[in-house]
C-alpha cells in the first residue's frame, strides 16, 4: 500500500489525489477504503508549498478534478485491479 497516491489528477496549480487505505471494522474484519484529498500550490519566500485552502476561481477546476477521480474509483480501471492484485498476494 504505501504512501503513494494510487492516482492523481492535476490541472494548473491543483492536484486531487486517490489513495487506498486499510481498516479494521467494528468486528475485526479488514478492509480496504478509499479516500480523495486535494491541494492547491503556491509560492512563498521562493519556497514551493501547498494548502489544502482553494480561492473561488480554483472551484471549477477542482469540481473537474473530483469528478475525474469519482470516475476513476466507479470504473473497474486496470490501475485500481493492479492494487488490488498486489494487495491479495
Amino acid at each position: 500500500m504505501g504512501n503513494a497516491p494510487i492516482k492523481r489528477f492535476s490541472a494548473g496549480l491543483l492536484n486531487v489525489a486517490v489513495w487506498r487505505n486499510k481498516g479494521t471494522s467494528r468486528y475485526g474484519e479488514e478492509s480496504v477504503f478509499h479516500t480523495v484529498s486535494i491541494s492547491r500550490g503556491y509560492k512563498s519566500q521562493g519556497e514551493f508549498k501547498s494548502t489544502g485552502s482553494l480561492r473561488p476561481e480554483d472551484l471549477g477546476t477542482a469540481r473537474d478534478l473530483l469528478q475525474q477521480a469519482e470516475d476513476f474509483l466507479n470504473s473497474d480501471s486496470a490501475e485500481m485491479e493492479e492494487e488490488i492484485v498486489e494487495e491479495v498476494l
